[in-house]
């Protein structure tokens, strides 16, 4: 497995056709999908068009091509991936580093937020703009 960064990774996305999007739209900066555990397990590369998100790639890792995405309907970038804006926490809560993630399958890409209570710390998943536990055993990740 050749490790492939960031800029590698956009690259790779640059030079794939986006059929059936947009003609107008941009690939923006790739993001890591974590496990639930903090194992890298793939990235995400946004595909925008007039401030919506209409896709996306998937790679993995090693800058193998996973799939590609259409979005139909209102997925506005600014707030779906602006992690700061994804949930507000409680009086006495922590927000731990939001990071994106998936819920049980590798399809299913959800950001997840590690909520800090004393000395409680437990994950929600948001996607879109639904906020949810994550499932009895997921672990928040640890830098």
């Amino acid at each position: 497995m050749i490790p492939r960064d960031e800029k590698a990774i956009l690259a790779l996305a640059q030079s794939l056709p986006r059929e059936g999007g947009p003609k107008n739209s941009s690939v923006e900066s790739p993001i890591e999908v974590r496990s639930p555990q903090g194992m890298l397990h793939s990235w995400f590369v946004p595909v925008t068009s007039e401030g919506s998100i209409t896709g996306f790639y998937e790679f993995l890792p090693d800058g193998k091509f996973l799939r590609f995405s259409l979005y139909r309907g209102d997925q506005t970038y600014p707030d779906w991936l602006s992690p700061e804006k994804l949930v507000h926490c409680r009086r006495g809560e922590h927000c731990g580093k939001p990071f994106l993630s998936y819920d049980g399958s590798p399809a299913r890409i959800v950001w997840a937020v590690p909520l800090i209570d004393g000395e409680k710390e437990t994950l929600v998943y948001v996607a879109g703009k639904t906020a949810y536990p994550a499932p009895v055993g997921a672990k928040p990740q640890t830098e």
